[in-house]
């Protein structure tokens, strides 16, 4: 006896806070890897973006005109003209100017995330499930599941043998592919797969360990939940 089950199940979270402006899908929509489901309201992000452009931008300047004097006043402390702690200072100027540029690119770089992690996307193939939030809803960043995405084509059983049958199943599946019948409680007509997985250790307390096999399930007759009766 086993359990169908998703072959991949992924709780959607938002990874930005903010008003969920759009809903993309339908709940039980089927959704492929990268499709937009939610849109949250970037313009508190794009304003961040812009003004971490902008410092970018002005430090960038600020770094030539720095680097530009440090050549010049090391030149002036060769010839003698300028002191030895005058052309230090303007190198370590030009030096602090240079960090500067490079903690704006870095901001430049987490406002340019905030803003793609705006359009939140389905990280896997499958069927959506209930609609946990609707827009207008604000969310929280890392919170609660705003969708639960599973994919079930294929699918998966889950079943468990008596432990004295493992040899004999890991020989076979080294000698080549194992085939696996099972049959949905409520169907009649078995469905043909193959065994992908076996549990790397024995249920001690039942004496079983559990094996999966996967089903291509190309028209979905086969929904998660359900028990099946399973031979190998």
């Amino acid at each position: 006896v086993g359990t169908v089950e998703a072959k991949a199940s992924v709780e959607v979270i938002a990874q930005v806070g903010g008003e969920i402006q759009k809903v993309h899908f339908k709940e039980g929509d089927f959704v492929r890897e990268g499709d937009l489901l939610f849109s949250i309201d970037t313009r508190p992000y794009r304003v961040t973006l812009s003004e971490a452009r902008a410092r970018l931008a002005r430090n960038k300047a600020l770094a030539k005109q720095a680097r530009d004097e440090a050549k010049r006043y090391e030149k002036l402390a060769q010839e003698g003209i300028a002191t030895r702690q005058e052309s230090e200072r303007s190198a370590s100027n030009a030096s602090a100017l240079e960090a500067s540029v490079a903690a704006d690119r870095a901001s430049v770089t987490g406002a340019t995330i905030d803003v793609n992690y705006s359009l939140i996307r389905s990280p896997i193939t499958g069927r959506t499930g209930s609609l946990l939030v609707h827009a207008g809803n604000v969310v929280k960043p890392n919170d609660k599941a705003l969708v639960v995405v599973r994919q079930v084509r294929p699918i998966q059983v889950r079943f468990a043998i008596p432990e004295q049958h493992l040899g004999r199943v890991r020989d076979r599946m080294r000698a080549a592919a194992l085939h696996v019948r099972a049959v949905p409680r409520g169907e009649t007509k078995p469905v043909r797969g193959m065994l992908v997985f076996i549990e790397n250790a024995i249920d001690s307390s039942t004496g079983t360990i559990d094996l999966k096999a996967e089903f291509e399930n190309k028209h979905e007759r086969h929904w998660p939940g359900p028990f099946a009766d399973v031979s190998i």
